[in-house]
C-alpha cells in the first residue's frame, strides 16, 4: 500500500478500521486497537489504542503479544483491519472450537481459500509460550499457532476473508482525513 496506514484507508467511504470495529463490536465485550502510528487518528473511535511493546515492530505476533499483555479478560480475539467482510459469527465459532478442545490455547480461521492465522481467539495463558517463541527470534504466526497446540476453526466462505491489500481492491485508496 505504498507505506500507507491500512487502517485509515477508505473502503466504501469509511476507513478500514471503522469496518473492522463495526463488524467485531457485536461479537465482543471489549475492544482495543493495536496501532503503531497515527495514534490520534485511531483514538477518534474512543477505544483504547495500544502500541506494540516490542521494539522494531516485529510483525503480527508483536501485536498479539501486546494484546495479551494489555487485555484484562481470559480470551483475546484478533483480526486484521483489511478484511472488512469477515464472518459475523467469527467469535462464536472460535468459542465453539475452544469449547470442543479445552486443552487448546488458541484457534484460528481456515477457509477454502487457505489459512487466515491473524484471525484468532486465544486464551491469556498463551502469553508465556508466545514470549518464549518470540525470544527465540521466531516470527511466523502459523508456525507458532501449531507449536502452541492450537486447533483451527473451519469456515466455508473463503470470500469472507477477502483481503484488501492493494489500492485497486479499495473503492478509494486515500487516507481518512
Amino acid at each position: 500500500m505504498g507505506g500507507a496506514d491500512k487502517g485509515l484507508l477508505l473502503e466504501g467511504g469509511k476507513p478500514l478500521v471503522g469496518h473492522a470495529i463495526e463488524r467485531l463490536l457485536p461479537q465482543v465485550d471489549k475492544l482495543m486497537i493495536n496501532a503503531n502510528r497515527n495514534r490520534d487518528s485511531y483514538e477518534r473511535w474512543t477505544y483504547p489504542v495500544i502500541e506494540d511493546v516490542l521494539p522494531e515492530f516485529p510483525g503480527p505476533l508483536a501485536g498479539l503479544h501486546t494484546g495479551l499483555l494489555t487485555c484484562d479478560t481470559d480470551l483475546l480475539v484478533t483480526i486484521p483491519c483489511d478484511v472488512p467482510e469477515f464472518p459475523r459469527d467469527l467469535v462464536a465459532r472460535f468459542r465453539q472450537t475452544l469449547k470442543a478442545h479445552p486443552a487448546a490455547p488458541v484457534t484460528w480461521a481456515i477457509a477454502p481459500d487457505g489459512e487466515h492465522p491473524v484471525f484468532l481467539l486465544c486464551k491469556k495463558t498463551l502469553l508465556p509460550a508466545l514470549e518464549n517463541y518470540l525470544g527465540q527470534g521466531k516470527r511466523r504466526v502459523r508456525d507458532f499457532l501449531r507449536e502452541a497446540g492450537g486447533v483451527p476453526t473451519h469456515f466455508e466462505d473463503g470470500a469472507a476473508f477477502k483481503n484488501l491489500n492493494t489500492p485497486e481492491a479499495l473503492d478509494r485508496g486515500q487516507p481518512a482525513a
